[in-house]
């Protein structure tokens, strides 16, 4: 049986996710959006923000595992508590930067669309912004605009 939270709707936060993030099992990507949308907090904090209950052994080793797989990261940070004693806590915090999702999905573009030619991705844009087919962009054009793109066999070019 299907509950009707564990039923993802597509929402503008979902959207701004990266899509490595999209990629996850329901409850992982529950973790991972609740930290990408608030910012850096400890398990204890992201065990408040779920509507469920769920042990906070249960929310770190999920926290683990997404720090494992590259889409969070964690720090160790010292709590001062009454009396004066010390705790460390670990902050979980996004590991998924802004350029690193654009070079993501630019790949991921190039892969499903391109034969994963990031050369032809380039001159469809480019052909886009002057309202024409992509065809029509002269090559050697694209080549002197990124001398370092990959051609449509995958080898860099150098010209």
């Amino acid at each position: 049986m299907i509950h009707a939270r564990h039923v993802s709707r597509p929402d503008q936060a979902a959207l701004n996710l990266p899509p490595q993030i999209q990629l996850l099992s329901w409850r992982e990507r529950q973790i991972a959006s609740i930290i990408y949308r608030e910012g850096p907090m400890t398990a204890k904090a992201l065990q408040a923000q779920l509507a469920d209950e769920l042990s906070n052994a249960a929310i770190r080793s999920m926290l683990v595992r997404l720090c494992t797989k590259g889409i969070l990261r964690r720090r160790k940070r010292t709590i001062e508590c009454k009396e004066g004693a010390r705790r460390v806590a670990f902050i979980y915090l996004p590991a998924l930067e802004t350029d690193d999702v654009r070079q993501s999905a630019l790949r991921q573009l190039a892969e499903d669309y391109f034969g994963g030619s990031l050369l032809m991705v380039a001159q469809a844009s480019i052909g886009l912004l002057h309202d024409g087919p992509a065809a029509q962009i002269k090559p050697r054009r694209i080549a002197r605009a990124f001398p370092r793109a990959v051609t449509p066999n995958g080898a860099a070019s150098a010209h």
